[in-house]
């Protein structure tokens, strides 16, 4: 709510915010210690591990594509 008030400069701000939650996301998928020690004792914290990262991508994703109509329809430059 209230992202259709934000400014052109507020929006980019928003999606830099997103980008950099993106790699955060990014960093933690894959082979970390935390990630082998939640396998090697219990097998299924790695799966939770994808499916967390997977849900916190997906959300990114879809604000991305409201805050970038919402620039789009304030024809915010690029």
């Amino acid at each position: 709510p209230g992202d259709n008030m934000l400014s052109c400069a507020e929006l980019k701000v928003e999606l830099a915010n997103l980008n950099k939650a993106q790699s955060d996301i990014d960093s933690k998928k894959g082979v970390t210690g935390t990630n082998v020690v939640s396998t090697l004792l219990w097998l299924p914290g790695l799966a939770y591990t994808y499916y967390d990262a997977g849900e916190a991508t997906k959300l990114i994703s879809d604000r991305r594509s409201a805050l970038t109509n919402f620039a789009n329809g304030k024809n915010c430059p690029r």
